[in-house]
């Protein structure tokens, strides 16, 4: 606090703050005590107000010498509001997080480069397959598994009632997996 008022320009204006900081700020930090029950954070308004005082110092000045007092004391009151404000609103909008939780929020669902590489190889695998099946099994597969349509659409398309289009899928999924059990590459999971 000293360094501040040292710091003021007007000589008249350091002097006169420097006074009232002598004279008041045991009151002034006493009170703040009183109404936030922590010295230190009582020391830490009172400076604060002081540092709010210094940039009004022309209208403290004015002030008359008997309400001074009562200036001073409303201006630490009205800092503890401001400070329990404050307060209650870092409670509403921020909450403390310990790091676990913290850790659930923010997880990483994206796969890792070694499940990408594995998911590459199984299509890669799966795609030469397809090629080796005939053409109504591996048409089937594609329409139902990589253009998603419905049994329904499937079975107009080839001509079959819905309930061939589920054994049609069947055999050519059989097929399918023999062709990549024979290959030995392809494991079931």
């Amino acid at each position: 606090m000293i360094v501040t008022l040292a710091a003021m320009t007007g000589e008249i204006e350091r002097a006169f703050m420097t006074d009232i900081y002598i004279k008041y700020s045991d009151i002034m930090k006493k009170k703040a005590e009183k109404l936030l029950s922590s010295e230190t954070e009582a020391e830490e308004l009172v400076q604060d107000v002081f540092m709010k005082l210094i940039e009004r110092a022309d209208f403290v000045m004015g002030v008359d010498e008997k309400k001074l007092p009562a200036y001073l004391m409303a201006a630490v009151r009205n800092s503890v509001m401001n400070h329990y404000r404050r307060r209650n609103v870092e409670k509403k909008y921020f909450t403390e997080v310990d790091e676990e939780e913290a850790i659930e929020w923010v997880k990483d669902e994206a796969p890792l480069p070694e499940e990408i590489y594995l998911q590459k190889e199984k299509a890669s695998e799966l795609s030469k397959a397809l090629q080796k099946l005939p053409d109504r099994d591996r048409l089937i597969l594609e329409e139902k598994y990589i253009l998603e349509m419905s049994d329904a659409q499937i079975s107009k398309e080839f001509g079959v009632s819905e309930t061939s289009v589920r054994s049609y899928l069947t055999r050519a999924r059989r097929k399918a997996y023999e062709i990549l059990s024979k290959e030995g590459e392809y494991v079931r999971r």
